[in-house]
């Protein structure tokens, strides 16, 4: 299940906040994944979450190099992409695709929310800015999955 990779970034800032009290804010850790040079700086002792952890918000979010890499190993028959909002705004659907799938009869689900990011919203600059990033990987995914991403590709 592929996620904008624009809102994955900004769910993963939300998780460091938490999981590491990280006191940055998402664009001061857009600052450094664009501007700090490439060597480690720790920024908690404590738990050594380090510049390399806010640096992943970027590569985690290049879906197309992970993909061809899986395709390497494991042939198109065996894949289902989804993407999360499919699940979100097509439940039912999406997990009776899931079931075939996975040649498994179909069983009612709920459609539950586990979790949500509510708060501060990504700002428009800091949007722009990753859509400059993920713009060719998102046109290159489309090709992968015969889908139109155009959705993901607004500010």
């Amino acid at each position: 299940i592929l996620r904008n990779p624009i809102d994955r970034a900004y769910s993963q800032h939300k998780m460091y906040v938490k999981k590491y009290n990280l006191q940055l804010s998402f664009d001061e850790c857009l600052e450094i994944v664009f501007n700090q040079p490439e060597e480690r700086v720790v920024l908690d002792p404590n738990s050594g979450f380090s510049t390399n952890g806010i640096k992943s918000y970027l590569k985690i979010g290049h879906y197309t190099d992970q993909i061809r890499t899986y395709m390497t190993y494991f042939k198109p028959g065996q894949f289902l992409f989804l993407l999360s909002e499919d699940l979100l705004n097509e439940h039912e659907a999406t997990m009776k695709k899931i079931f075939f799938f996975l040649g498994l009869k179909p069983v009612k689900t709920e459609n539950k929310i586990i979790h949500s990011n509510k708060g501060e919203k990504i700002s428009d600059e800091s949007r722009r800015r990753l859509l400059d990033e993920y713009y060719s990987d998102i046109c290159e995914l489309e090709k992968i999955l015969n889908r139109d991403l155009s959705h993901w590709k607004k500010i």
